[in-house]
């Protein structure tokens, strides 16, 4: 649009006005659009920054009762997805067993790194899941 205007511009031999936001040459937008333009920007960077420097609540308490979530749940069933636990929180480590039934159940023991929760599952199984796969189970 602002490539538009401006060849339109050049054509009829008339100075292109300049654009208040950012500097950049454009359609010579209004005082109100500007203003609208900037604000926006204003809120994205806010919603960043809390986003960034908020902590996430969840897989926080110990002892939560943890289940795969819908997508994984999905993709199980769909395309026979197995999910592994790992002897440590780190997908290179070895693999203890893989999970077939989209309604195993867990229980969380701990998190690390942001990405992996130790976790207790039916059968006294203990390992690592990465939390990509999980959600807070509701159903207790």
């Amino acid at each position: 649009m602002f490539c538009l205007t401006y060849i339109y511009y050049v054509k009829l031999d008339k100075k292109v006005p300049k654009s208040p936001f950012l500097g950049f040459r454009g359609g010579g937008e209004s005082k109100f659009f500007s203003a609208f333009l900037v604000g926006v920007v204003f809120l994205a960077i806010i919603l960043m920054i809390v986003q960034l420097t908020s902590k996430p609540k969840f897989l926080e308490e110990k002892n939560m009762r943890l289940s795969f979530n819908a997508e994984t749940r999905k993709d199980m069933v769909q395309f026979g997805l197995k999910v592994p636990l790992y002897a440590r929180p780190s997908g290179e480590s070895e693999v203890i067993k893989y999970y077939e039934n989209p309604e195993e159940k867990f229980t969380m023991i701990e998190r690390e790194r942001k990405t992996w929760v130790k976790v207790v599952d039916e059968e006294q199984d203990t390992g690592w899941l990465s939390v990509y796969f999980l959600k807070k189970d509701l159903t207790n």
